[in-house]
């Protein structure tokens, strides 16, 4: 009994030298059927790799420039000039997955019976099964918030950085109504009976206790700016 063929890790050189030999067999015409039918898929494969990477550095670009138009309000020149306009049909074969791939492309009559195949009907129908289900997964950037984070007061370091604070929304659960207690109207002091003296002594007393609230409100506010900013 024959043994089985076991395939070997093989380095950069002879994955090269490799692909030379079918390169030049398929070109001579020597492979068989189901092996120029294993190559089609497998260029099949990274023309479609290539194109999802396509799309996704164009959505990333359009997404780079909306944001920097809402946060400063203009782009700069360069970029308003030269407007990211291609088409991702004829630029997603120019991507590839490595180097390897860009020293030994396929040949070019291989290269045609991939976009006539990528003309037919059954690929537009694929594709258009592709895109749908691209759709449904929602692609999320770093600047979008999640549905349970919220965006807080940024916070200036010392070498002028500003950082921007994200947290997570506390859902809090609905108390049973209490009874509403009528406010109790504080009565002011009648400090008319007091002498001048004692009016003065009670002018520091009072002057203290309002600097100490105060100092508590700035520890408040910069321990937590977000929650106590009403303090201000």
């Amino acid at each position: 009994m024959a043994k089985a063929k076991v395939a070997k890790d093989i380095g950069r050189n002879q994955r090269v030298k490799l692909k030379r030999k079918i390169n030049l067999a398929a070109r001579k015409g020597k492979l068989k059927k189901h092996q120029r039918d294993q190559i089609a898929k497998i260029q099949e494969k990274k023309t479609a790799t290539s194109r999802k990477k396509f799309r996704e550095v164009q959505d990333d670009y359009e997404h780079e420039r909306a944001y920097k138009k809402e946060q400063d309000g203009k782009i700069s020149d360069d970029e308003d000039e030269k407007p990211m306009d291609v088409d991702i049909s004829k630029n997603a074969a120019i991507l590839v997955d490595s180097e390897d791939e860009q020293e030994d492309p396929l040949p070019l009559d291989m290269l045609d019976d991939d976009i006539d195949w990528e003309n037919s009907a059954f690929f537009s129908k694929k594709r258009k099964e592709l895109d749908d289900e691209e759709e449904d997964k929602v692609r999320r950037f770093k600047t979008d918030l999640a549905e349970d984070e919220q965006e807080m007061l940024p916070i200036k370091l010392s070498d002028g950085r500003v950082v921007k604070r994200v947290s997570k929304i506390k859902i809090e659960e609905e108390d049973e109504p209490e009874d509403i207690k009528p406010d109790i109207v504080k009565q002011e002091d009648d400090y008319s009976r007091l002498s001048a003296p004692q009016l003065l002594i009670k002018r520091k007393e009072l002057m203290q206790e309002t600097r100490e609230d105060i100092a508590r409100m700035c520890i408040a506010i910069t321990a937590d700016p977000e929650h106590n900013v009403c303090f201000l």
